[in-house]
């Protein structure tokens, strides 16, 4: 039994002793987005994603010779398919309160962009091979979404409708990822990463028609959105 304790306790220090290098780090790229997030389908299921930008603040500390923990701090943004986003949501507003709108109507539409903020963390697991190392990692944790404007005003005949959305979003999240890293000396590394990040989003909307002088009953409703995307990033890395 003793000897099985110290043959634990002397791989666990030798484990220690022998870890990486710890490393921070910055890297951007695209945000490309995936599923019902990209998908332009139903206004109150699919996101209207467009390909975007993020930027990836990136921290590993090795306690062993190829395990760690590591830290994302990612921010990004997607923009929206306006155009199918509108004809969509034309469709859904007939539907909801019965009625059609003609061709004619005149229509204001105004929208925005997805932005997103996560803060993950999880284990990490880094393969070197001379001045390359190779990476996994699967993190979960907190993100802060902020879906885009979506707003409507149409107007035909004395008729008038208004729909319009609002939210901001604490949700869980996670992300798993790999990456390649060349270290061409001992203070700084380049580093080639791709990401798969999922979460999801609620939109807290309203809706009201207004026919003739009376104003009409408002509707609210709850769209809840899955947010996914891959994010391909290259950037630079310190070691310490």
């Amino acid at each position: 039994m003793k000897k099985i304790n110290l043959f634990i306790i002397s791989f666990l220090i030798t484990g220690i002793v022998s870890a990486q290098d710890s490393f921070i780090g910055m890297a951007m790229g695209g945000s490309i987005p995936v599923g019902n997030y990209a998908a332009t389908t139903e206004a109150n299921q699919t996101g209207y994603a467009l390909s975007g930008f993020s930027l990836n603040f990136i921290g590993d500390y090795y306690f062993m010779k190829i395990l760690g923990i590591g830290a994302t701090a990612t921010f990004g943004m997607n923009g929206t398919d306006e155009f199918e986003l509108e004809k969509d949501w034309i469709d859904y507003l007939e539907n909801l309160h019965d009625i059609t709108i003609p061709p004619d109507a005149n229509v204001r539409f105004i929208s925005s962009q997805w932005t997103y903020v996560n803060l993950f963390i999880g284990p990490i697991i880094s393969i070197p091979i001379k001045r390359i190392s190779i990476e996994l990692k699967a993190q979960g944790g907190v993100s802060f979404i902020t879906p885009p404007k979506r707003d409507i005003y149409i107007t035909y005949e004395d008729t008038e409708i208004n729909s319009n959305s609002s939210g901001s979003n604490i949700a869980f999240g996670y992300l798993l990822g790999a990456g390649i890293q060349f270290r061409p000396n001992e203070a700084y590394g380049l580093r080639i990463g791709a990401d798969y990040f999922a979460s999801e989003a609620k939109l807290n909307l309203e809706h009201r028609v207004d026919e003739g002088p009376e104003e009409g009953k408002i509707v609210t409703d709850i769209w809840e959105i899955p947010v996914q995307a891959y994010h391909v990033t290259i950037g630079i890395s310190y070691f310490f």
